[in-house]
């Protein structure tokens, strides 16, 4: 008929269920999901704000960072160190005299454990007000010497100060220089175990005044003849010497006139005498 559409139904062998048609829309649905995770090789970027299950954990601390994490507590595992030294009561000029440094581990007690004052009044040294960290391995330097000259007589710097009540000494020979103030400086260094590591540095400046003994006096007075002495006969002789030279110049200017004086009187003995004239 004209006008009309004409509508052709599928046979019915040919047809597919309700049921089947949506599970084929399903299946092409997660084929295409896949396709698109698939074709970046990557998955896409995460929302900011969100985590995901595979997320990396935070970074561990760096070899420095647990460095001093374990130097920090190594410091507080330390024990407390007193440093004491003995000087003599006159430090003279040009004689020698051993200084001797002790530390003793007190433990960790609190400080002011043991009081300066009573140590120097009883034994007659001299504590450092700071603490020295023990309970390890310990050197002592002398690192700085101003009017003094200083040998070591320690073979090694650094000794083991382990447990509380324990001690090592180090020792100097000192030669005082001239007379005035003097002056030296200690660095006390606590070492991890016996490697090279520092845990802890701790300057110990120790001050003196050197007198002038009595054969340094005198040894100065007898440079001071002796320079005296030596500008004299520098003068003598720079004196002598230009005397000398004047005088051999003026012997030799007289020797020269005395010549030409000989030479002329013979010229004149030598010339005949005039004869009257006669004439012709």
């Amino acid at each position: 008929m004209a006008g009309k559409t004409r509508r052709v139904l599928m046979p019915a062998a040919h047809r597919l269920p309700g049921a089947h048609i949506a599970a084929i829309i399903g299946f092409a649905g997660m084929l295409a999901l896949a396709g698109c995770g698939e074709s970046t090789g990557s998955p896409g970027p995460t929302p900011t704000g969100t985590r995901t299950s595979g997320a990396s954990a935070p970074p561990s601390p760096s070899a420095q960072v647990l460095t001093q994490l374990m130097v920090k507590q190594d410091l507080t595992a330390l024990d407390r160190g007193v440093l004491t030294y003995r000087l003599p009561n006159t430090v003279r000029t040009s004689q020698p005299f051993t200084l001797k440094v002790t530390i003793t581990d007190v433990g960790k007690g609190k400080p002011g454990v043991i009081s300066a004052t009573e140590a120097s009044r009883r034994l007659g040294l001299t504590v450092f007000p700071k603490d020295i960290p023990t309970g390890a391995f310990v050197g002592l330097t002398i690192v700085s010497c101003a009017n003094l000259t200083c040998h070591p007589l320690n073979p090694r710097a650094a000794q083991p100060i382990i447990s509380a009540g324990s001690s090592q000494t180090w020792g100097w020979q000192i030669t005082p220089g001239s007379p005035g103030p003097a002056s030296l400086v200690i660095n006390a260094t606590t070492f991890e175990g016996q490697s090279t590591t520092s845990l802890s540095q701790v300057l110990v400046p120790i001050s003196m005044k050197v007198m002038a003994s009595t054969g340094f006096a005198e040894q100065q007075r007898s440079k001071s003849r002796h320079r005296a002495l030596a500008s004299a006969k520098g003068f003598l002789d720079t004196t002598t010497g230009l005397i000398t030279s004047v005088g051999g110049a003026v012997a030799v200017l007289a020797g020269g006139f005395a010549w030409v004086s000989r030479q002329l009187k013979r010229r004149k003995k030598r010339r005949p005498k005039s004869s009257p004239h006669n004439g012709g």
